[in-house]
C-alpha cells in the first residue's frame, strides 16, 4: 500500500507541475511567495532552507539571480561564479561568515569557493576577485529566485543540515554521503564507483547496493575499441582485459555541504605499441587518455559526469596537422547494478515525446541512439529495441533510456545528442551504457573530445515509468543544458571588472546592439532544417546547411555568412572557422549584462570547451611543444580533420572569452586546459628583453599583435584561476611581458605593435583588431592589476595608453568639425606614429594605407567605445558629449541597425563576430554618459 500511495503522489505530482527532480523524494507545493524582510529576496518557499536566519549585527552584500527560462519549475544544485568589487574586500576568512537568504528569510545550504583574487593570484589572503556559490534552489517555471549574500560580524553557528553532504576518506576510499545515497570512489579504480548504495528517505538506513565493482566484469567504467583503420579491430580496452585500463591520478577537488566533486585521469593500454605514440625524439607515450570529472550533489541521488576521451599523438612542430589520426569503434562508459534476482526488470526509453516502457526485454537491448547521419536530411535518430524499431525521428531533443530491477530505478541521459552524433544511452540487462562515441569515427591529431551526463537513481519501490519519469528526464536535461547560474547585477555593474553595462537611461545603441545580437545568435542556433527555396538559394539554420554536427564538430562557427549561407552535403565538407573573431566571449558578456541564461548555455560555454579540448592541440600535459593548448591551424575540413590542415597558423585561438566560460560554471578539466596554456606560453616566450632581436617572429616576439596578445591571453587565464606554483608561475611571467610592453610598446600612449625598442618609430597596427582584441585586454590587465605594473615617470603606463590610445586616435584619424566627429567622413585604418628619443611622447602620426586606409563604416561605433572608455577611465564631460552625439548620429533610429546593417546577415562570421566586440561596452557607458551631472 505504502508503494501505491507514493507512486499516485509522484504521478499527481508530475501533472501538476513540480520541481521535477524532486518527483522521487517529496514533491512541491508552491504556497505562493513568502514574506522577507530584505527587499530583494523573489521566489517560492525554497525546499532546502534551513530554518530562520541566524541571529547578529549582518551586512547585505548583493543579491543574485537564478533565472529559469523552462517552462516548468526546476529544483538543482545551482553553482557558477560571479564577480567581486574589490571594495567589498571579501577575504578567506571572510567565507565562514557569509549566509545565502532565501525568500522568507531562510537560512540556504550553501558553499563557497575563491576562484581567483584581486591583483595577486596567488597569494592567499587576497581578496576574491571571482567566487563560486553552489546553492540548492527551487524556481518556477519561466521566473526567478532571488537570494540574498550576507556577512555576518562573526561566524554564526553551523546549521542542522540532514542532508548535507559527508566525505569519509579513511581505508584508501573516498564514501561520499549526499543524504539519500552513498557512492564509495576508489581513487585507484578506474570503474569510478566501488560501489552505490541508496536511502529510501533522508535518515532511513541505507538500502542494499544497487552497485558493486567486481574487477574484471564487464561492465564498469570506460570501454574503448579502437580500429586500425581497415575495417579491423587494433585493440580493445575495458575493465573486463586486465592491466587495460589504468590511473593516472585522482583527487578530491571540492568538499562542502552542498557538492563534492573529484577527477580521474587515466589511459588506456593493449600491452603493446598499438596504444602508444611513437614520434621522433619523444619517448613513446599512450595515445589514448580519458578524464572524467564526477560533481555529488546535497540530497540526491544523481551524479554529474564531465569526461574526455583525448587522442594525444602529434609532433607538435611538422608543418602538416593531418598525419596522425586515430579511428574510434566504440567509446563508452558502463554501469552496472545489482539486481536480486535473474530477471531483468524493465527498460525505459524516451526520444522527444512521453516515455516508453519495455516490460521483459530479456537478453536483448533497448537504444536510443544519433547515428552518423546520411543524406538529406542528414541527422537520423532512433529507438531500437533488440533488432525492432520503436520510434524514429531526424533527432530527439530529450532522450533518455532507464532500466529498472528489485533494487534500484536508473536512467541516463547526455545533453546536445542531436548535434554530437554518433551517441547512444543503451540499456542492456542490468546495464547502463553511456555511448560517447557509438560507431567508427577518425579523431584528429592532437584532439580531445568532451562528453558531459547524468546518471539518476531510486530506490526500485519507489516509481514506476510513466509521467514522473518524464519530469525526472526534463529535470535532467534542463541542468544539463541550462544550468541555473548566480547572476549579481549589482557587483557586475560595479564597474571593478569592465565598464558598467547597464544604466537607467536608453541609449542610442542598445536597441541596434541587442537587435544584431539576437539576429545572429538566433540564426546560429537556429534547429530548423535547410531548405532550397529556389535554385542555389538556401534558408535555414546554420548548423543544418554547414551540417555542424559531431563531437569534433559542434557548435563552431564558419569563417562567411554575410550573403548566402554556408550549404554541406556533409559534416566532411565543413570548414569551421574556430570561434572567429569572439563570438563566444561576446555573448558570455550578453549574459552578464541581462542574465539571461540563453547567452551562456545555447553556444558559448559548449563552443569554449570545444576549443579548449578539441580545436586546440591537445597532447595532455606534455611540455614537448610550444602549441600545446593553442589552435595550430586556421581551418581544415575532411572526417576528423575538423580544426586540421596541412599548414600551421596558431593565432586563431581567439579566447577572449575563455576566463569568463570558466569563471561563470568552473570545471576541472577546463582548467586543467587554462594552466596548459600558461605553461607553454612560459616555455615559448622563453627570451629576455636584452637579447630580443634574437627572437623569432612568429615564435616568441613580444608585440602588440593578433597571435601574441591571444597567447598573452591564455597566460592572464592560467595567473588568475590556477592555483599553487603553476599559476604563480604564469603570474610572475604575465609581469615580466607586462613590463615589456610597458617600455617599449606603451610608454607613448600609443599600442605600438612591433617587438622594438621604444626609440623607434611604430605601427599603430590595425584599428579594427585594437577595438576588437588589444584594448580590452589590458583594460583587463588593468583593472585587475591596477596601478602597480611597470610604472614611468611615476605614472601608470598601462592606464595612461587605455586613456590616451583613443584620444591620439581622434587627434590624428577622425574628421572633427566644430567638436562634432563626422561619422561620414574618412576614418583612419591605421597609422605609423613617430616618438621622442625616450619613447615616451608621440610627436606625430600619419594614417597609413590599409584596405584603402578608411576604416569600414561597420567599424566605426567600436572607435566610440574606444573613446567612452578612455571618459570612463579619465572623466572629460565635452568627449562624453562628444562620443554620445556620435552615436546618436549613427543610429538616429532605434529601430534600425545603422552601421551594423551591411553585416546583418547570417549566423556568426568573422565580420559579424568582430563588429561585435566592445558594443556592448559602449552601450552601457553612452547612458553612463546621459546619467553624469
Amino acid at each position: 500500500m505504502w508503494r501505491l500511495v507514493v507512486l499516485l503522489a509522484v504521478l499527481n505530482v508530475a501533472q501538476a507541475g513540480p520541481l521535477p527532480d524532486q518527483v522521487f523524494r517529496d514533491g512541491f507545493e508552491d504556497p505562493g511567495p513568502p514574506v522577507s524582510s530584505i527587499p530583494c529576496l523573489a521566489g517560492p518557499v525554497q525546499s532546502a532552507g534551513l530554518g530562520a536566519l541566524p541571529a547578529g549585527n549582518r551586512a547585505l552584500l548583493t543579491c543574485f539571480e537564478l533565472r529559469n527560462d523552462r517552462d516548468f519549475a526546476r529544483s538543482e544544485l545551482a553553482y557558477g561564479g560571479v564577480p567581486v568589487p574589490r571594495a567589498v574586500d571579501l577575504r578567506d576568512a571572510d567565507l565562514a561568515r557569509l549566509v545565502l537568504a532565501g525568500p522568507g528569510d531562510v537560512r540556504l545550504p550553501a558553499q563557497f569557493r575563491i576562484l581567483s583574487r584581486w591583483g595577486q593570484p596567488q597569494q592567499v589572503d587576497a581578496a576574491a576577485r571571482w567566487l563560486q556559490i553552489a546553492v540548492p534552489v527551487d524556481v518556477l517555471a519561466n521566473q526567478s529566485t532571488v537570494v540574498a549574500l550576507l556577512r555576518y560580524d562573526s561566524a554564526p553557528t553551523a546549521p542542522v543540515d540532514n542532508l548535507a553532504i559527508s566525505v569519509d576518506q579513511s581505508g584508501g576510499r573516498w564514501t561520499i554521503d549526499t543524504g539519500l545515497a552513498e557512492f564509495v570512489v576508489d581513487p585507484s579504480n578506474p570503474a569510478l564507483f566501488e560501489s552505490i548504495a541508496l536511502r529510501a528517505s533522508p535518515g532511513s538506513a541505507l538500502l542494499d547496493p544497487v552497485l558493486s565493482y567486481q574487477a574484471g566484469t564487464a561492465g564498469y567504467g570506460p570501454r574503448l575499441r579502437v580500429g586500425d583503420g581497415s575495417g579491423g579491430e587494433l585493440f580493445s580496452a575495458g575493465n573486463e582485459l586486465a592491466g587495460s585500463l589504468v590511473v593516472d591520478a585522482a583527487q578530491l577537488r571540492e568538499q562542502g555541504s552542498t557538492q563534492v566533486v573529484l577527477t580521474m585521469d587515466g589511459h588506456f593500454d593493449s600491452g603493446d605499441n598499438d596504444a602508444l605514440c611513437v614520434v621522433g625524439g619523444v619517448t613513446p607515450y599512450p595515445a589514448w587518455q580519458w578524464s572524467v570529472e564526477a560533481r555529488f550533489y546535497r540530497g540526491r541521488r544523481q551524479v554529474d559526469l564531465y569526461y574526455l576521451l583525448r587522442y594525444a599523438c602529434s609532433d607538435g612542430f611538422g608543418t602538416s596537422w593531418i598525419d596522425q589520426t586515430g579511428q574510434v569503434l566504440l567509446f563508452e562508459w558502463n554501469l552496472l547494478f545489482n539486481a536480486d534476482s535473474a530477471n531483468a526488470g524493465s527498460h525505459f526509453y524516451a526520444g522527444s515525446g512521453t516515455i516508453g516502457s519495455v516490460a521483459s526485454p530479456g537478453a536483448s537491448a533497448t537504444r536510443v541512439e544519433q547515428r552518423r547521419g546520411s543524406g538529406d536530411p542528414w541527422r537520423r535518430a532512433r529507438v531500437q529495441q533488440g533488432a525492432g524499431t520503436l520510434e524514429s525521428a531526424e533527432f530527439f531533443a530529450r532522450p533518455q533510456v532507464g532500466m529498472q530491477n528489485d533494487r534500484v530505478l536508473a536512467a541516463i541521459q547526455m545533453p546536445w545528442m542531436r548535434f554530437r552524433e554518433p551517441q547512444a544511452l543503451v540499456a542492456e540487462g542490468d546495464r547502463l551504457r553511456l555511448q560517447a562515441i557509438s560507431e567508427p569515427i577518425l579523431i584528429g591529431e592532437g584532439k580531445a573530445l568532451w562528453f558531459s551526463a547524468r546518471l539518476d537513481l531510486a530506490p526500485a519501490s519507489m516509481a514506476q515509468p510513466g509521467s514522473a519519469l518524464q519530469a525526472w528526464r526534463d529535470a535532467g536535461y534542463a541542468a544539463l543544458e541550462r544550468g541555473l547560474l548566480p547572476h549579481a547585477a549589482e557587483w557586475i555593474n560595479a564597474g571593478d571588472h569592465w565598464p558598467p553595462l547597464t544604466g537607467s537611461n536608453s541609449s542610442a545603441l542598445l536597441s541596434p546592439y541587442l537587435n544584431f545580437l539576437n539576429r545572429h545568435h538566433q540564426q546560429n542556433v537556429s534547429e530548423a532544417t535547410c531548405i532550397e527555396t529556389s535554385p542555389g538559394v538556401f534558408e535555414g539554420g546554420q548548423w543544418d546547411c554547414a551540417k555542424t554536427y559531431g563531437a569534433q564538430l559542434w557548435p563552431d562557427v564558419q569563417f562567411n555568412e554575410q550573403f548566402d549561407p554556408v550549404v554541406n552535403a556533409s559534416p566532411a565538407e565543413n570548414s569551421p572557422y574556430h570561434n572567429y573573431w569572439n563570438p563566444s566571449g561576446a555573448e558570455l558578456l550578453e549574459f552578464l549584462r541581462s542574465g539571461d541564461p540563453q547567452w551562456v548555455w545555447d553556444f558559448a560555454l559548449p563552443q569554449t570547451w570545444l576549443m579548449a579540448q578539441t580545436a586546440a592541440l591537445n597532447i595532455g600535459d606534455r611540455d614537448d611543444t610550444i602549441r600545446n593548448g593553442f589552435v595550430v591551424t586556421s581551418t581544415g575540413s575532411g572526417d576528423g580533420l575538423w580544426h586540421r590542415s596541412g599548414f600551421g597558423s596558431d593565432d586563431y585561438n581567439y579566447n577572449r572569452g575563455q576566463h569568463i566560460a570558466f569563471a561563470l560554471r568552473p570545471n576541472y578539466p577546463f582548467l586543467e586546459r587554462i594552466g596548459r596554456q600558461g605553461r607553454t606560453v612560459i616555455d615559448r616566450y622563453n627570451i629576455p628583453r636584452a637579447q630580443q632581436g634574437t627572437r623569432g617572429q612568429f615564435v616568441n616576439e613580444v608585440r602588440l599583435d593578433r597571435g601574441p596578445m591571444q597567447h598573452f591571453e591564455g597566460l592572464a587565464n592560467c595567473a588568475e584561476f590556477v592555483p599553487g606554483s603553476e599559476g604563480q608561475a604564469c603570474d610572475t611571467k604575465l609581469r615580466e611581458i607586462l613590463d615589456e610592453l610597458a617600455q617599449d610598446n606603451l610608454a607613448s600612449g600609443v599600442i605600438c605593435s612591433e617587438d622594438d625598442p621604444a626609440s623607434v618609430p611604430c605601427f599603430f597596427g590595425q584599428q579594427f583588431m585594437i577595438s576588437s582584441m588589444f584594448y580590452t585586454f589590458l583594460l583587463r590587465l588593468h583593472q585587475n592589476y591596477g596601478d602597480v605594473l611597470h610604472e614611468v615617470d611615476n605614472g601608470s603606463v598601462l592606464r595612461r595608453a587605455l586613456v590616451e590610445l583613443p584620444l591620439l586616435y581622434r587627434q590624428y584619424g577622425l574628421p572633427v568639425n566644430a567638436g562634432v566627429i563626422d561619422i561620414n567622413g574618412q576614418w583612419a585604418e591605421g597609422f605609423d606614429c613617430t616618438r621622442s628619443m625616450d619613447g615616451r611622447t608621440v610627436t606625430g602620426c600619419t594614417p597609413v594605407d590599409i584596405e584603402g586606409a578608411n576604416l569600414f563604416f561597420v567599424n566605426r561605433p567600436q572607435i566610440i567605445a574606444l573613446l567612452l572608455m578612455s571618459e570612463w577611465l579619465q572623466p572629460d564631460p565635452a568627449l562624453c558629449t562628444q562620443a554620445r552625439r556620435a552615436l546618436n548620429d549613427m543610429f538616429p533610429d532605434p529601430n534600425q541597425l545603422g552601421p551594423l546593417a551591411e553585416y546583418q546577415n547570417g549566423g556568426w562570421w568573422k565580420g559579424a563576430d568582430q563588429v561585435l566586440q566592445s558594443l556592448v561596452f559602449a552601450q552601457g557607458l553612452e547612458r553612463r554618459c546621459s546619467e553624469a551631472p
